[in-house]
Order: structure tokens, then C-alpha cells, then sequence
């Protein structure tokens, strides 16, 4: 009896082993998908699929001359490939032979060159500036204005934007121009505040648009995705996902491993939500590259939502580049990380095997301090003092309950056979 027990006990040990070996490690077979460290090679195989071969890890990137993985370059560090996301750390770009903050300061932040001024502003007398008399991007307007184009003159000045609840398309019947004094009437399309949407309330007239707060259009809402692909109208915290124009629950099952798939780039697999990756032994998988739990997407959406209203609340522009001197950073880095860690798909079943879906923002976050959800030991970007030397991952509860349950499966058995 004692020995039967104990071939049990070595079975769901060696069983326990093999599942995390496969199922946790960061490499797989098959496709030749593979995690990357630092001077190990890194490879792009196939121009179809932008994650094939060895790819390098957080932090990280593939060196064109040595085809080896390298560490991110920081402020200051010397550089030869010209823009972002070549060898320095996002979201700085290579300019001038060195890495360095681009593209942050606003209307009317501090600068001490052109290109830490988001384009077209200039550094005037140390201050980002318009350079023109009429505006051509929002960015020449302030942060509660926008860059109105007239729909016949195609004249161009800064309008106020419209508040939450107000028509955003609508017969102005009285416009007037804030440097020429002069009035007009126009019919058109009108910019929302930074952090709403112009969106369609009622199907039956899809003319008429509302300015809504992101995030807030409920279930069989009207929704639409930007020009990014990027949907900001489906309450994600929710569950709510933007399918065919219409908010729908976006929680549920996922393929299950037995249905093979038979490339990485051909759509078999659950759409939208999964990609045809590598599986166990060597056969392609249907694998999730979005969230797709309900804990996960109430997460994911708290996240969305705290970083949305400190963003707001500071008067963050939020296509500005998230530098450490941007206003998004220095005032909201630990929101920004949390949407970016809990909105991500990291680990097995993701499209990238070693980075998950914004590689980019979470090496930021990492070099920032940052080691998890609100962790407390997370170091503000103006604490010159922080480490950046470590990080901690934090595993799925998924994976806690399966191991909280193997261990105690393992220790009844050990009990029995002693005893």
C-alpha cells in the first residue's frame, strides 16, 4: 500500500514538473519562438510574423550589427540608429548621437530645444510655442482648445472644446474667431475635452453625436475604434469589448489546446482575441493575445479609468510622449504603470513569448521602478535616488491556487505513506 502511495506521490510530482517546464517557460518549439537574454542571438525569421525567432526580452533589443540582444540606451548614452523604438529606451529617440527625451513639453512648458517640443511647436525663449498665426494640430491650441477647420474656407483658428453632454456635431449657428474678432455660421464635427469621446447615443440617428466620458458606454453601446485600432468608449471594467460597432461582453472560454492551428499569421483561432502561436510539441495552438477573464478585465478597467482621471486632473495630454519630464510621468507614473501591467498579456499564451502586448511601456516602467500593481516599494521617476536593478513578477492567481492545491495534494500523500 505505502509503496503504491508513493508511486502516486513521485507521478504528480514528475506530472507537476513537466507542467511547469512546459507551460511556464519562456521559450517554445515548433515555430522556433524563443526568449532572448542579454548577448544571447535574437533573430526576425519570418516577415509575416514580427515575433518569429528569438526574441529579446523587456529592457531589451535585437542589434542589427551583432544580431545579439543589448541592453536599452538611457538618457545621455551614445546611439547610431535615428528615432525611436531602435536602441533607446522607449519613449526616447536617438538624436544628435545620443538618446534623449523628445517630443513631451506642450503649449507652454519649459524647453531648452526644439525637439523636446511635441511637433509643430518650437522652443521659444525656453518656453514650446506656436510659430504660426493660424494653427494647423490641437497642439498649437491650449489644453481646453482645439484646432478648428472651417468646412468651405478651410481657415484654421483655436475653439473651445466641447464639455461632456453637449453636441459635438451640430449647426453652430455662431462662431466666432478669437484673433480676427470675426463671426460665421458652420455645420460640422467638434472637438471633445482630452479625456471624452465624440460618440453615436442613439443608433436610430447616428448623426447626431454626444461628448461621453471614455469608458463609460454600457452594454449594446455604440462604440468605435480610433485610427490606432484603440477603443475608448466600452466600459472594460465591465468586460465590454467593441465588436461591430456594439459593446459586448468579451469574457468567456478560449480555444481549446486540442484545436490546432496551422501557421502563426492565419486566422483559425478565436478572433480578435487569439493568435495561431507554437505549441507542445511542435504543433500550432490557438493562444489568447488579450485579456479575457472577468477579474482580468475589471482590473485592466479600474486601471484604465484611475489613470484616465489623474491624467485629467493634472492636464496631461495624453498622445504626448511619456517621458520622465512629461507631465503624464511626473504626475501619474504609477497609474500609467498599473494600466500598462494589468492591461497586458504576459507570459504562455501570449503573441509575443517574451514581452506580452506593450513591450515598450512596460520596459519604461521597469526602468522607472516600478514593481508591481500599486506596489509600495515603487520609486517615483524624480527620486534620483531609486534602483532600477530588480523587478518582481507577479504570478496569475490561477497559478497560486494550482500550486496552493499540488502542495497539499502532496502533503496528504507524504502524510499517508509515513503514516
Amino acid at each position: 500500500m505505502k509503496f503504491s502511495l508513493l508511486s502516486v506521490l513521485i507521478l504528480a510530482l514528475v506530472h507537476l514538473s513537466l507542467f511547469t517546464s512546459t507551460s511556464f517557460a519562456e521559450q517554445c518549439s515548433g515555430t522556433g519562438l524563443q526568449c532572448a537574454d542579454i548577448s544571447q542571438p535574437c533573430d526576425q525569421t519570418d516577415p509575416l510574423n514580427p515575433y518569429s525567432g528569438r526574441s529579446c526580452k523587456y529592457g531589451s533589443y535585437c542589434g542589427t550589427n551583432t544580431n545579439t540582444c543589448q541592453t536599452f540606451k538611457k538618457v545621455g548614452e551614445t546611439c547610431d540608429v535615428v528615432g525611436v523604438d531602435s536602441q533607446c529606451l522607449y519613449p526616447l529617440a536617438c538624436n544628435n548621437g545620443t538618446c534623449q527625451e523628445v517630443g513631451y513639453a506642450v503649449l507652454g512648458d519649459a524647453c531648452s530645444g526644439n525637439s523636446q517640443c511635441v511637433s509643430p511647436l518650437v522652443c521659444t525663449n525656453n518656453v514650446c510655442s506656436s510659430d504660426k498665426a493660424n494653427c494647423t494640430s490641437n497642439y498649437e491650441c491650449g489644453y481646453d482648445q482645439f484646432c478648428f477647420t472651417h468646412p468651405v474656407s478651410k481657415a484654421t483658428w483655436c475653439l473651445p472644446r466641447i464639455e461632456d453632454g453637449q453636441l459635438c456635431s451640430q449647426n453652430f449657428t455662431k462662431i466666432t474667431n478669437a484673433t480676427t474678432g470675426a463671426s460665421t455660421n458652420v455645420t460640422g464635427y467638434f472637438t471633445c475635452s482630452e479625456y471624452s469621446s465624440c460618440t453615436v447615443l442613439n443608433r436610430s440617428n447616428k448623426t447626431i453625436m454626444t461628448c461621453a466620458p471614455r469608458y463609460s458606454a454600457g452594454s449594446l453601446g455604440v462604440c468605435a475604434a480610433d485610427k490606432f485600432g484603440v477603443d475608448y468608449n466600452c466600459n472594460t471594467e465591465a468586460g465590454l469589448l467593441c465588436y461591430k460597432s456594439t459593446c459586448v461582453n468579451s469574457t468567456g472560454e478560449l480555444t481549446s489546446p486540442t484545436l490546432m492551428c496551422n501557421s502563426t499569421y492565419t486566422r483559425v483561432c478565436g478572433d480578435n482575441y487569439e493568435v495561431c502561436s507554437c505549441g507542445q510539441k511542435g504543433v500550432g495552438q490557438c493562444l489568447q493575445s488579450e485579456l479575457r477573464s472577468t477579474e482580468a478585465f475589471s482590473l485592466c478597467g479600474q486601471a484604465k479609468k484611475k489613470l484616465t482621471a489623474c491624467a485629467s486632473a493634472h492636464r496631461c495630454t495624453y498622445s504626448a510622449n511619456p517621458s520622465k519630464s512629461s507631465c503624464m510621468i511626473t504626475n501619474c507614473s504609477t497609474q500609467f504603470c498599473d494600466k500598462y501591467s494589468l492591461c497586458d498579456v504576459k507570459g504562455p499564451g501570449t503573441i509575443n513569448p517574451c514581452s506580452g502586448l506593450y513591450p515598450q511601456q512596460n520596459a519604461l516602467c521597469l526602468d522607472l521602478g516600478y514593481t508591481g500593481y500599486n506596489s509600495s516599494n515603487y520609486n517615483h521617476p524624480s527620486d534620483n535616488s531609486n534602483s532600477h536593478s530588480s523587478a518582481t513578477i507577479t504570478l496569475p492567481s490561477s497559478f497560486i491556487k494550482m500550486m496552493t492545491t499540488t502542495i497539499l495534494f502532496t502533503v496528504s500523500l507524504t502524510t499517508l505513506v509515513l503514516f
